[in-house]
């Protein structure tokens, strides 16, 4: 008898690997108003069951159907977190002797682009103006002065980019710089603060102004993607160093792409 080889498996009937971590992550991912809800709990876990009874894709497949994101007055309120992946921290000065690597806005958007391409989404150019925005007091010498949250002023902000309306920011060494003040550079005795060697927190300043956008009402979901500040030491092949804590940065940058992306499945936006 002659043996025809099988082209394609038919769906198991039970879980699969995947299972698993889709259940962790959206329960992880409960949104603050369904908490306080016995109902809401309920129903959730019924969801959870019926994910767990049938092959679900695992969740850096972004599989979609092409069903548009909803607009922004559907778009659920839960806070939306910062996905760290990379230590988002630039150090200068006479004593450095790692230098670190800085991502363009435009390296930012081709990143974020592709990304949300491979779900069918296009991501666009500016996201709007939005006013009376808590803005970071960025300090290169904050640490210095001990003061390790930063402290924020009224401001307007321009997003980088938005998706069918949902606004995204990426926190750039411009960002920092922009956000910069003479106030911030004052030790609590009021004496202005220099030093030899400054830091520049990117990450800290997402932080920042993530917590200020989860604050308003803005009636949508926002992203908030920050620089991830690879380093690279001299050497006599300087170029090839520089090109490969580029590639490290944005391999850091594309995996804070890929976690807020779970995370908008997990909340239903996509």
């Amino acid at each position: 008898m002659k043996l025809t080889p099988i082209a394609k498996y038919a769906p198991p009937r039970y879980p699969d690997k995947y299972a698993p971590h889709l259940d962790s992550l959206l329960r992880s991912h409960v949104p603050l108003r369904w908490r306080s809800s016995p109902l809401a709990g309920t129903v959730l876990s019924a969801v959870i069951m019926l994910g767990l009874s049938s092959c679900a894709e695992a969740p850096g497949d972004y599989v979609t159907m092409g069903v548009p994101l909803p607009t922004p007055t559907d778009m659920p309120r839960a806070a939306t977190p910062i996905f760290e992946h990379g230590m988002g921290v630039g150090t200068f000065g006479c004593v450095s002797v790692a230098a670190p690597v800085f991502l363009s806005e435009a390296d930012a958007y081709a990143i974020i682009s592709d990304e949300f391409a491979k779900i069918g989404f296009t991501v666009e150019q500016g996201g709007g103006t939005v006013e009376n925005v808590q803005l970071p007091v960025t300090s290169a010498y904050q640490e210095l002065n001990g003061q390790y949250e930063m402290k924020t002023e009224n401001g307007s902000l321009d997003f980088d980019f938005h998706i069918n309306g949902m606004k995204i920011e990426y926190i750039s060494s411009a960002d920092f710089q922009r956000w910069t003040n003479e106030e911030a550079y004052l030790a609590s005795d009021g004496t202005m603060m220099m030093a030899s060697v400054s830091t520049e927190n990117y990450l800290e300043t997402a932080k920042t102004l993530n917590d200020s956008l989860n604050a308003m009402d803005l009636g949508q979901v926002h992203g908030v993607f920050y620089e991830p500040a690879e380093y690279y030491e001299w050497r006599e092949d300087d170029e090839q160093a520089k090109q490969e804590a580029a590639e490290r940065a944005q391999e850091q940058l594309r995996a804070q792409v890929k976690d807020f992306i779970e995370w908008l499945a997990a909340q239903g936006v996509i």
